[in-house]
């Protein structure tokens, strides 16, 4: 018998072979059937009620057979339960942090895009420039020029790095006088900081 079954089942039909022994046999029977379902492996002597055990022990047997196929059904029956529970627990946590994190990558995707449509934008503004330089906006990019001695060949240079700083800082405008104004301001810190001393001249209001 199994270590962990503490019962065992005798059938009704078992009466026809008792009514066929004595009292005292019936006894020794029902004694040498205790013996065995607690596994102390004994030893019966009489033929008769040797005969009269076999069918009682196979069927002892088959029933123990069947119990233990139902543990181990119903141990891989809670194996599975457990680990569906712990998917489902894995899944749900999954999902929190999904959710979580589900405006980051749309956020990330919208600041790709700003950053792309700027510097399209701010780029255009350089572009009108060049196209006007020796017309329209000349004598303003001159005037920028001599106010902080910066070479004239180096100032598309110039308005690149202004690009740089537009594209960090996410920043666009609305039209060129927006533009202008905030070259003019951002390149009053820059010298203020010596930051354009690599497009400056020799000396200050020399072209």
């Amino acid at each position: 018998m199994a270590a962990d079954k503490a019962s065992f089942l005798l059938y009704s039909d078992l009466i026809h072979t008792v009514n066929k022994l004595t009292d005292e046999q019936a006894g020794q029977l029902f004694k040498h059937i205790l013996a065995y379902v607690n596994d102390e492996n004994p030893v019966l002597e009489n033929q008769l009620l040797e005969v009269a055990f076999e069918p009682i022990k196979q069927g002892l047997r088959r029933d123990l057979k069947k119990w233990e196929q139902k543990r181990e059904q119903a141990r891989q029956a809670g194996r599975k339960g457990g680990l569906k529970r712990a998917e489902n627990l894995k899944g749900s946590q999954a999902d929190v942090a999904t959710a979580k994190n589900a405006k980051r990558p749309l956020a990330d995707q919208a600041v790709s895009a700003s950053v792309y449509v700027n510097a399209i934008n701010n780029r255009q503004y350089i572009d009108i420039l060049k196209e006007k330089k020796n017309t329209d906006y000349a004598p303003w990019l001159d005037g920028i020029c001599r106010k902080h001695g910066l070479r004239s060949t180096r100032i598309w240079r110039v308005l690149d790095k202004f690009l740089e700083h537009l594209k960090a800082t996410e920043k666009e405008h609305d039209g060129l006088g927006s533009f202008k104004q905030h070259f003019v301001h951002w390149l009053d810190k820059q010298d203020q900081h010596q930051m354009l001393e690599e497009y400056k001249t020799r000396k200050i209001g020399a072209l």
